[in-house]
This record gives C-alpha cells, structure tokens and sequence, in this order.
C-alpha cells in the first residue's frame, strides 16, 4: 500500500477493507480465551495467540490518516460498494487477500481488475495458500498476478515469481518473504499497464492446485500423526493462531 501510495504513476482513488481488517487481536478477548486454552477449557473455535502484522496495520492507519479514502466493505451486501466504485471510475482494480468478488464489482474498473495471490500459480490456488505450502512442505511458493474472473485465482496469468523458503518457516516468515517482493510485482503491472504492454503468461493447466481454507479443515491436532506432519501443521499457523487439541 505504501508503494502504491507513493508512486508518481499512480493516483490511488479509493481503499476498501473487510470490515474488521483494523481490529487488534492482541486484546482482552483473545489473551483470556489463551489462558481458558491453557488451564484446560474445550473451546471450540480457533483462538488467537497474537498479531504479528499489527506493527504494519498500525503504521497503515497512519498513513492512511487525513486521506478520504477509507472504506470498509461489509461482506453481506457490496451495493455500497459499488455505489462506491460507479462514482470513483477507477481504470485499475487491484485486489489482495480479499475474498470472491461478484462480477457487479470486478467488471467496474475501465481497463482491468487484478488479483495479487500469494502463490505461484497455478499452483496453490485458493484462500489460504501459504498455509498449505508450509503444511505440504514445499521448498517455494511464489507471487502472482492474474485478471480477476468468475472462477477462484483462474484468470488470465500476467506475472508470477518462484521465492524459495526455508525448511521449519512459519506462516509469518514466508508471508514477510512474499511481501517484500509486492513492490517489484506491482512496478511490473504498472509499467505493463502504462505501456500497454501487458502480456498473459501461459500457464500449466496440469500443475493447477485448489486448497479450501487451511484454518477450517487444519485448526486440529491429532497426536497420532507422525512429527513432521504435526510441526508442519504448527508452522503453518504460527504464530497467528494455535491448534486444538484434546487429550
């Protein structure tokens, strides 16, 4: 967002949220439902330990602070939204850890709409792909952009790059890795735009992958499972949130 906010070539018109996306999950709430989690208490959802992004969200809110530019999306109506959108006639719709977007939305931009996913697609396509890669154990995953479509992370290809991760990271150490490449991903979309020069990549339909939500299908441990399995579950959720397990 920084990058986009200080570009020259830019002029950013309007930012959209989910609805909580500013609220801190290092409050009461969640410290009392780590300590319910500790003493023995069966809850049933998936608490949080921390925020590790806050630092970031924080420094967004400021930067953000005098600029009339703020919206918040509440995900059970987007008439609003589009309201929003038909007065603001954006030529770009850029799009990032969202979530599926009605064609009413999308089809709104003058020249494209644009997805940035965190994977290398299409490979790992859905919500929560760096999850998954750490879960499955892979030694990459990767940066993409794509034009947004009816079907999830399907869209015509226009950028992607490998990025190499360690054995053992966790989520918070492969998503600052994917973040510190968005500015490079982001020059090569402007640039492409700017030049009508943006070009589809042609992707390799047999190596196309789709994982549901990791927090909804992976939230619990199981003891019988083998260790590796076990530690690579915990880093896909560390240090966001834990793991239930009962005993």
């Amino acid at each position: 967002m920084k990058y986009l906010l200080k570009n020259k070539n830019v002029r950013v018109e309007g930012i959209c949220f989910k609805k909580n996306f500013f609220y801190s999950k290092n409050n009461f709430k969640n410290s009392l439902k780590n300590l319910l989690g500790r003493i023995g208490f069966r809850i049933t959802d998936n608490f949080f330990y921390n925020d590790p992004f806050e630092k970031e969200k924080k420094y967004l809110k400021h930067l953000l602070k005098g600029l009339e530019i703020n919206y918040e999306y509440e995900n059970r109506s987007s008439v609003d939204l589009e309201k929003k959108l038909k007065s603001i006639k954006p030529d770009v719709i850029l799009v990032a850890g969202f979530f599926i977007l009605p064609s009413s939305i999308y089809n709104k931009s003058k020249l494209i709409s644009v997805n940035l996913h965190p994977s290398y697609l299409p490979e790992f396509r859905g919500p929560t792909p760096t999850k998954w890669v750490i879960f499955k154990g892979w030694a990459y995953t990767g940066i993409s952009i794509h034009k947004i479509s009816n079907k999830i992370d399907d869209g015509i290809l226009y950028y992607k790059k490998k990025i190499n991760i360690k054995k053992n990271f966790n989520f918070e150490d492969v998503e600052r890795l994917i973040c510190k490449e968005i500015p490079i991903a982001l020059s090569y979309l402007i640039q492409g735009i700017l030049k009508n020069k943006l070009l589809s990549i042609k992707k390799e339909k047999k190596n196309s992958t789709y994982f549901s939500s990791f927090n909804k299908s992976k939230k619990q441990l199981y003891w019988n499972e083998v260790f590796q399995k076990i530690q690579t579950n915990l880093n896909a959720m560390k240090p966001m949130t834990g793991l239930l397990s009962y005993i």
